[in-house]
């Protein structure tokens, strides 16, 4: 609901620092909100499945993502 909420400020503190300056979202409480959300995210995670799990959703899209991209560049 709070990535919901603060949608336009966390992408642009995200992406395009640049261009959230000039549209004058506040890119300082985005920034140190979103890791605050994620460390809230995994606590509630590890509570409810377990830390294998939750170490297995947090590397299975980085380890993904980056033989994809070392398949695609070869």
């Amino acid at each position: 609901m709070v990535i919901w909420a603060f949608w336009k400020e966390f992408l642009f503190a995200t992406f395009d620092p640049l261009g959230s300056r000039r549209v004058g979202a506040e890119r300082q409480r985005a920034r140190l909100s979103l890791p605050c959300l994620i460390a809230m995210t995994i606590v509630v995670s590890i509570q409810a499945v377990g830390i294998i799990l939750v170490v297995a959703m947090l590397t299975t899209p980085a380890a993904t993502a980056q033989l994809l991209t070392a398949a695609s560049a070869a």
